[in-house]
């Protein structure tokens, strides 16, 4: 399965979608200690790697991209898609397109590593050339996303990227030229920023400009900037926790909220209580909801009753929507399936919903989100 990127174009000054990152190899910035700590800490530490192919060649045809070694292969990526991220055996291996001899360096692909190869134009002669990025994907806290940025661009020698009209990059080199490339990739704050590439030389001119762009929250984020020939434009990815955790193995496919629920041993309790009624069929569905779960000992501890009057009693910790962490902090008042009102507080620097304490937030699952509470959201004699 592929996914099309998110494409912004220049109309002016002026063009709308995200972006962010550090340049390898440069004065270092703010950042530059984050990327290396979100190097560090990979989201999932096992024998596999995890690859996918993106196509950044505006004057390509659908291309195929195999694997040496049986690695698999990614077929018919046009311009502006993405791959689906796969799982290899760590070691090292080629890429090789349409067949034919066009094919990366030899590319290790380490144990926990993400990788994604792209399709570029060649500085020198416009000929397809696979250049691999290296992604930091760290686990995620709350309030913060994944970023990858990279000049895809043939002829835009550096690029800086200001984030609120502040230097936050400088000097991305572009991802094909011949010496050593500048690749962002590192953990920053979710929100709602105003981005903006410019040249070091023409700092006041934007090569594209994005206003108000939303870095959301739990996910990762790639973003490219390519000249499509007719001018700068950004392609943009953005890749759930839930898909992460779908391909690492750490949740079950499809990896809804009822999977999300099982794959949690504090959370048990709640599984099963689930399964005892008809919301396991509705917390399969599309959604997307958010679940305040209670932890084992708050089921427990308390009486929930069974079949209708279960299902009853969950429906009060069932929002719909996906409202990751900053969401709930920012809402005030959120009302449950069943009609419950729900206020939020922050405590020092504990989330309350109602008198029950968010112990874990952003528990990805693909059709929402989980956040697990200490506590009943409502009363035993209102149940």
């Amino acid at each position: 399965m592929l996914k099309w990127f998110i494409r912004t174009f220049t109309v002016g000054a002026l063009l709308i979608s995200g972006a962010l990152v550090i340049a390898q190899d440069v004065t270092p910035t703010p950042v530059q200690e984050m990327q290396e700590q979100a190097t560090e800490e990979s989201v999932m530490m096992d024998d596999n790697a995890y690859v996918r192919v993106a196509n950044f060649a505006p004057d390509s045809d659908s291309v195929n991209v195999s694997l040496s070694e049986d690695g698999g292969s990614f077929d018919a990526v046009e311009y502006g898609q993405v791959g689906e991220w796969m799982a290899v055996p760590a070691g090292s291996y080629t890429a090789s397109l349409n067949q034919s001899d066009v094919q990366s360096d030899e590319t290790p692909l380490s144990a926990g590593s993400w990788t994604t190869l792209a399709i570029v134009a060649s500085q020198e002669d416009g000929s397809f050339v696979i250049q691999p990025i290296q992604e930091a994907y760290a686990e995620l806290i709350p309030g913060t996303a994944g970023i990858t940025v990279v000049n895809a661009t043939q002829d835009i020698p550096a690029l800086n990227m200001l984030r609120d009209d502040v230097v936050y990059v400088s000097n991305l080199t572009p991802l094909s030229a011949s010496e050593a490339t500048s690749i962002a990739s590192f953990r920053m704050d979710s929100g709602t920023f105003d981005i903006a590439f410019v040249q070091p030389e023409e700092p006041e001119t934007p090569v594209v400009s994005l206003a108000q762009t939303e870095i959301p929250e739990n996910t990762y984020m790639l973003i490219a900037v390519v000249d499509n020939g007719q001018g700068p434009e950004t392609l943009t990815d953005i890749t759930s926790a839930a898909e992460v955790a779908v391909v690492t193995g750490q949740l079950e496919a499809p990896g809804t909220v009822v999977e999300a629920v099982e794959a949690q041993e504090n959370l048990t309790s709640l599984a099963n209580a689930i399964e005892q009624t008809d919301l396991a069929e509705q917390l399969h569905g599309e959604g997307p909801f958010t679940l305040f779960a209670p932890a084992n000992f708050v089921l427990d501890n308390n009486d929930f009753g069974s079949g209708e009057e279960l299902a009853n009693a969950l429906r009060a910790y069932i929002v719909e929507g996906e409202l990751t962490s900053q969401d709930v902090l920012n809402s005030g008042t959120l009302t449950t399936l069943d009609g419950t009102q729900l206020q939020v507080n922050l405590q020092g620097d504990n989330i309350y919903v109602n008198d029950a304490q968010i112990l874990a937030v952003n528990i990805p699952a693909t059709n929402g989100v989980i956040h697990i509470i200490g506590g009943s959201l409502v009363p035993q004699d209102a149940q």
